[in-house]
């Protein structure tokens, strides 16, 4: 298996190809809504298994990765 980072623009395709059951955070929609930048660790084996999105919050030389708790 292999994890990679997609960011936002490049997840898309991959997205819409996974299932996935709890809204809102399974939603495109509820992302693109974010005031963050995101993207998501892709795990994959020969084809896309499971998206584990985060927000991306830069603090200096920092970049820090979490799941939004909140509603955008």
């Amino acid at each position: 298996m292999i994890a990679q980072w997609y960011d936002s623009t490049s997840l898309r395709d991959i997205w819409e190809r996974l299932p996935y059951s709890e809204a809102p955070f399974t939603e495109w929609i509820w992302w693109e809504k974010q005031s963050l930048p995101w993207g998501a660790v892709v795990v994959s084996e020969e084809k896309p298994i499971a998206a584990i999105p985060f927000a991306v919050r830069r603090i200096g030389p920092l970049r820090l990765y979490r799941q939004p708790l909140s509603v955008p």
